[in-house]
């Protein structure tokens, strides 16, 4: 219990282009459009449209009591992702954090840098993928 103590939080502003604004402190943030990330969060798949142009936004709000705890572990057990619970869950196809201090990013598993603010942007369809003998595309 006293190494959880010790997860760093960022307060951060998360703003969307639709007029969405989110604030609080942060222990966690992933901006992905998958149903599982690294084997630890795994969204429902009814949450989760590879195609329809957006990311799947996921924070955790920093808990402060064992009942915060375990607040955030069932969210995240049970999938209710909310805007105003410890588990924040959302699409957008663009989102900005806006942070007072740098915040080192992961991108794929690699270093992304260290900003105060960072967007990202989902640019549906922007690559073809060809397959098989004959040259078959998706899109």
């Amino acid at each position: 219990m006293s190494h959880l103590a010790n997860i760093p939080s960022y307060h951060m502003t998360v703003t969307t282009p639709d007029g969405r604004s989110i604030e609080g402190d942060f222990i966690y943030g992933m901006v992905g459009n998958t149903v599982s990330v690294g084997g630890m969060v795994n969204l429902s798949r009814e949450l989760v449209r590879l195609d329809d142009g957006k990311f799947e936004v996921l924070l955790v709000r920093m808990p402060k009591t064992p009942e915060d705890w375990q607040s955030v572990l069932a969210a995240l057990n049970l999938h209710e992702l909310t805007e105003t619970g410890a588990v924040v869950g959302f699409t957008a196809s663009e989102v900005t954090f806006t942070c007072d201090e740098l915040v080192a990013w992961t991108v794929d598993g690699e270093f992304g840098g260290a900003q105060t603010v960072t967007t990202v942007v989902n640019h549906p369809r922007a690559v073809s993928i060809v397959y098989g003998k004959s040259g078959g595309a998706i899109e």
